[in-house]
């Protein structure tokens, strides 16, 4: 399991460091921290009163989405059998398991199936959810 672990968060780096990254090179080109800069402020406090808490609001949206990403390659990796093993549960290894008896139980895969789906979908409108109300550029339809 630590190996799965492992390798889902090798993976994941990549967009996170691009968000941050992209926050941070827009925020130092505003005029407000330019101005903060040129005026002396320390880093400290620029840090943490302006990129930090701009950081941290796309850090949250991205987390939640990130779960449901690392779900799914959880769960294609076990049903390819390169997951956590028998051992431990998985929706992949509850739909591999469940395709030895296709033809007799289908609703060995359909169910499992059905939740993993429904599990990333919640998760994603979770994320949509958040995402509306932390982000005062959306509007929110209410």
């Amino acid at each position: 399991i630590f190996a799965v672990i492992l390798v889902l968060g090798l993976t994941g780096w990549m967009q996170l460091f691009k968000i941050v990254k992209g926050e941070v090179s827009s925020i130092i080109q505003k005029d407000y921290f330019v101005t903060s800069k040129k005026l002396g402020f320390p880093l400290t406090k620029l840090l943490s009163s302006d990129i930090i808490p701009a950081i941290l609001l796309q850090l949250s949206i991205f987390t939640v989405f990130q779960f449901s990403n690392v779900i799914l390659a959880e769960s294609s990796l076990s049903y390819l059998g390169l997951g956590v093993g028998l051992n431990y549960p998985s929706w992949g290894n509850m739909i591999l398991s469940g395709q030895k008896y296709m033809t007799s139980g289908e609703w060995l895969i359909i169910i499992p199936s059905f939740m993993l789906v429904i599990s990333i979908l919640a998760i994603n409108d979770l994320g949509e959810k958040i995402k509306k109300e932390l982000n005062p550029r959306i509007k929110n339809d209410k």
